[in-house]
């Protein structure tokens, strides 16, 4: 019985066959990492983006009627975009859970500077020359931003308060809050709040324990809001 091996075209013709299949095994596994390392980065900046709109929604929603001062002493709106684009606002909510002498409202500003949507803050509302403000970078990578406030009559603003009244001259009421702006790699993103018919502070200070009578109270901050006809403590 004779042994027959296999002959140097058989063994050439599957040794192309093996490259074939090698080569077209690296190019599945290289789009396989390209696309989990796709998704990995789109997860990423899904979650930075969806961050930065869930701190814009925290302030925007606490939106209250209370001018300040700025470091020249100049009154402020308690709700204005101003000619470089920046949303400045008076909002609730400042907890002060180590009863650091200071209000529970917070005076917060938005602007985009070098592709960057950044949120300033100040310590205290009504500012002096010594006063700095604090900033946070909430978005980076941002090829464009625009902010636009809607009135009641449903006219778009990119200045607030607007320089001339309404046609029928009615007193013009922000309704809504719109950002709009473009992020790699989802292109153009707009996402709209409605601004709460804002409450106005009449008074906010600290009770101290002797007001409580004989017996005492544990300190807290007391404020009177007033929202159309209803008022309400704000403990």
């Amino acid at each position: 019985m004779s042994r027959r091996g296999f002959t140097l075209i058989e063994i050439l013709v599957a040794l192309g066959i093996f490259a074939i299949i090698g080569v077209i095994a690296s190019q599945l596994l290289r789009q396989t990492i390209d696309v989990s390392d796709v998704l990995y980065n789109r997860g990423d900046r899904l979650v930075e983006l969806q961050r930065a709109f869930n701190v814009i929604s925290r302030d925007v929603e606490q939106i209250v009627h209370r001018s300040v001062r700025d470091e020249l002493g100049d009154p402020l709106d308690a709700l204005l975009i101003d000619t470089h684009g920046g949303f400045q606002f008076t909002r609730l909510g400042w907890s002060n859970l180590l009863n650091k002498p200071r209000s529970n409202l917070q005076r917060v500003e938005y602007l985009f500077l070098d592709n960057v949507l950044i949120r300033r803050y100040w310590p205290v509302l009504d500012r002096a020359d010594t006063t700095e403000h604090i900033e946070q970078e909430l978005l980076a990578e941002v090829d464009e931003l625009e902010l636009v406030l809607i009135d009641s009559s449903g006219i778009e603003h990119v200045a607030w308060p607007p320089l001339s009244e309404s046609l029928d001259g009615t007193p013009q009421e922000a309704v809504a809050f719109q950002l709009t702006m473009t992020v790699a790699p989802f292109g153009e993103v707009s996402r709209l709040w409605l601004i709460p018919r804002a409450p106005t502070v009449i008074e906010s200070h600290e009770m101290d324990p002797g007001d409580f009578g004989p017996g005492g109270f544990d300190r807290f901050q007391f404020g009177t809001l007033t929202s159309g006809n209803n008022s309400l403590a704000a403990l």
